[in-house]
């Protein structure tokens, strides 16, 4: 059984449980899902999918509206993990994002990165390059706005 992610949040920023929840619900539920799936290591895995759902709408609906997404990809499986490269790269976009953003040691080379997704380096930094940096930043965003909120509740429990 998964711990209760609001005790370990409280526990890890050294605020007390109303304090904690307060942070919590004064922020947007995509910014609680990062901070879970990074500092937490959410056991149950719950909080991870969620999150990849969320950027999957962001990648999607991006891909209808920004001119920088490949219409189609050719992919080869990933020769490290056996992953196989799906017709729609969308969700293995999303996946490597995630991935990183868990465990950025795991993808420390940007070759990793190219590998796992099943492309060149020249197909990767022509084509995905842009489409991976816009998930990344969004991603990110999500988290620091999560960090943020804590902060200023934190810093009220401080005065």
């Amino acid at each position: 059984m998964a711990a209760d992610p609001l005790r370990q949040l409280a526990k890890y920023f050294d605020l007390d449980m109303p304090t904690a929840q307060r942070a919590i619900e004064a922020m947007p539920a995509r910014s609680w899902l990062a901070l879970q799936v990074a500092m937490l290591a959410a056991d149950d895995g719950v909080a991870r999918k969620k999150l990849c759902n969320r950027l999957l709408k962001v990648a999607d609906k991006s891909r209808v509206r920004d001119p920088c997404w490949p219409s189609n990809l050719r992919r080869r499986a990933c020769c490290c993990c056996g992953r196989l490269a799906s017709q729609d790269y969308l969700p293995d976009l999303v996946e490597l994002v995630v991935k990183e953003f868990e465990n950025p040691a795991e993808f420390e080379h940007p070759r990793l990165r190219v590998r796992w997704f099943g492309v060149s380096e020249r197909r990767w930094l022509k084509l995905m390059l842009r489409p991976y940096e816009l998930l990344q930043g969004t991603l990110d965003d999500w988290y620091r706005s999560g960090l943020t909120q804590l902060q200023k509740h934190a810093d009220c429990t401080d005065s």
